[in-house]
């Protein structure tokens, strides 16, 4: 193969990682929107909860284990909430990135030929 083939097979190559690198990005923060509305609804739905329940006492030490308890509750959610949102965002970074290494790779074995 000349190097004028190689460099055309090359940027046919970095095309197409370019066009499905878009593609894993857009499946990616649909997946991550989606992923935010799911959780975003989770906590509005606990506070309801909190709130009916902190309505729904007698007595100003029934209101502070409610409270303390929601609390507690909402730190915990937090951090896997977290946690869901990092190893996402983990994972649409690697789908984004992996048409990229491959053509890396193609031309990396591809350089020492040409030299």
């Amino acid at each position: 193969m000349s190097a004028y083939e190689n460099v055309l097979t090359l940027g046919e190559g970095s095309t197409e990682a370019v066009v499905a690198s878009a593609k894993a990005y857009v499946a990616g923060a649909q997946e991550i929107a989606t992923t935010c509305t799911a959780l975003t609804k989770a906590n509005v739905d606990r506070w309801v909860a909190a709130t009916k329940s902190l309505a729904a006492v007698k007595r100003p030490e029934d209101a502070l284990e409610v409270q303390s308890a929601f609390l507690h509750e909402v730190l915990e959610q937090t951090v896997a909430d977290g946690k869901v949102l990092m190893d996402l965002g983990s994972k649409v970074f690697g789908e984004v990135t992996a048409p990229f290494a491959a053509q890396a790779d193609v031309f990396t074995k591809w350089l020492p030929k040409a030299a």
